[in-house]
């Protein structure tokens, strides 16, 4: 069910190998950890088209954009998600680009609610249902965060747009253990009402890999059975 006034973001960058998932290209190989990468992209963009009234790939590097246009084509979802191009700069200025791009000069508390949902690739468990609950939360708030488990989060969402929110995106030391917790510290003295979303865990190295194949054993879910089947098959030396 696609959810009103709500657009989905996903960042990408393109599965290069050495240039994606490098921590757990040093355990599994850069090749494979790069194969892991395309496969959640893949994932993502078939379990959540339709989860949003406008979803985009936000894509890096630019360069490869004609290479993101082909690649959606031939897995048939060219019509389904839009691309957007990464700006430089760390994460916080990626993500408050976008943010701000989307949202500038829509007001909070307008009827039509502009909520804006970004994910990334690294979490192949986020589902529709998840987008759906971030969506709920922010009728009532003005940001929303999915924690991870290694003290970052996976999805942050927000109901509008306005100079508060842009210390949600400055003065973070991105890729430590403290990100969801600056974040709500920043967030709380902007004065902004916050919602969590459950805890996932971030797909970084081949600890966090193993615990996704353990829950992937256990789903009944047929995207998910056939996401394990292809993790299995990359690790195995497959295509």
């Amino acid at each position: 069910m696609k959810l009103g006034h709500v657009t989905l973001g996903i960042m990408a960058k393109y599965w290069q190998p050495t240039a994606v998932k490098t921590r757990l290209g040093v355990s599994i190989g850069m090749a494979n950890a790069a194969r892991l990468h395309q496969l959640f992209c893949a994932h993502l963009v078939r379990s959540l088209a339709g989860a949003a009234e406008r979803q985009q790939l936000v894509i890096a590097p630019a360069e490869r954009h004609s290479d993101f246009v082909g690649w959606l084509a031939a897995i048939g979802l060219d019509s389904q998600w839009e691309l957007e191009q990464q700006v430089d700069g760390d994460l916080g200025v990626r993500m408050r680009h976008w943010f701000e791009r989307c949202l500038d000069g829509e007001p909070l508390g307008a009827s039509r609610c502009p909520a804006r949902v970004l994910i990334g690739a690294d979490c192949p468990l986020v589902s529709p249902a998840i987008i759906n609950d971030a969506w709920q939360q922010l009728q009532q708030h003005d940001v929303v965060l999915g924690p991870a488990e290694d003290g970052g989060y996976y999805l942050i969402g927000l109901r509008g747009w306005s100079t508060r929110y842009e210390g949600l995106f400055q003065g973070i030391h991105w890729s430590s253990e403290s990100v969801f917790e600056q974040t709500i510290q920043h967030a709380e003295k902007a004065g902004l009402r916050v919602a969590t979303l459950p805890i996932q865990s971030d797909v970084d190295t081949e600890d966090d890999l193993l615990r996704l194949r353990q829950t992937l054993d256990h789903s009944t879910d047929r995207m998910l059975q056939d996401l394990a089947e292809q993790i299995e098959r990359i690790l195995a030396g497959g295509e």
